[in-house]
């Protein structure tokens, strides 16, 4: 029985389920959460394939994760406290509102000379600000 699958397995059975019969719209509600990377990956394809066999064929899925939205989405409606704030293809989402991301990083070396000509490369090229 499917009670006794992995969360992973059960997972994959569901998107399956959703999927055959070849409907005109499947509904997905997080389809690869709790999967590693590659059956991430592999259940990602599987849900591109089956669009492709019938362009009309639409795909609704929620997820949390922006990766797997650009993986499997034309267009992307981003909700916040339940509504929709806004919708746009990946692209466009990106060049809105991707703006990257800060990170505060701290190192510790046996010499602090050591990891300057690496910090001062990675700054002139523009991918990091360092501060003291």
């Amino acid at each position: 029985p499917a009670g006794r699958l992995s969360g992973g397995n059960r997972r994959k059975l569901s998107v399956a389920l959703a999927l055959i019969g070849s409907p005109a719209v499947a509904f997905l509600d997080e389809p690869s959460t709790g999967m590693d990377p590659g059956a991430r990956r592999v259940l990602w394809d599987q849900i591109q394939g089956a669009r492709a066999e019938d362009p009309r064929r639409a795909v609704v899925l929620t997820t949390h994760s922006m990766e797997e939205a650009e993986a499997l989405c034309h267009r992307i409606g981003i909700m916040v406290n339940g509504r929709l704030c806004c919708i746009g293809t990946p692209q466009h989402l990106r060049s809105k509102f991707g703006r990257g991301f800060e990170a505060d990083v701290k190192l510790r070396a046996p010499r602090m000379a050591d990891l300057l000509p690496l910090a001062r490369a990675l700054e002139a090229a523009g991918l990091v600000r360092c501060s003291s």
